[in-house]
């Protein structure tokens, strides 16, 4: 069985997971050097931790953009009362490790 990371606690290790991060270079190179698995992995889980969605999960992934790598995450709103799937499309910086977030229309999806 799977434990589950009570919700209260997300804040405490994304701030972790910050100042972890903060910790490497942020360079071009560097950021080449950890190559395209790594890469997806990380953005990863900085664009489900930012979309702030429920059961979140990434459906597609393209790292081979020069600046950004680009991600589509689905989950559920956790205001929601309903089943219906969000989807994302999650643009994440490289170089900065910032994230961009837009809703995608769901209709693209069926």
């Amino acid at each position: 069985m799977i434990a589950r990371v009570p919700r209260s606690w997300t804040l405490w290790l994304l701030a972790i997971a910050a100042m972890l991060l903060g910790q490497l270079p942020a360079s071009g190179i560097a950021r080449a050097a950890i190559g395209d698995e790594a890469l997806i992995k990380e953005a990863g889980a900085a664009c489900q931790i930012a979309s702030k969605l429920q059961q979140s999960r990434v459906l597609w992934s393209a790292p081979g953009y020069e600046h950004q790598a680009a991600l589509i995450v689905a989950g559920k709103l956790p205001e929601a009362d309903d089943d219906e799937e969000t989807y994302m499309l999650c643009l994440f910086d490289k170089q900065t490790t910032q994230v961009e977030l837009q809703e995608i229309e769901a209709e693209l999806f069926r």
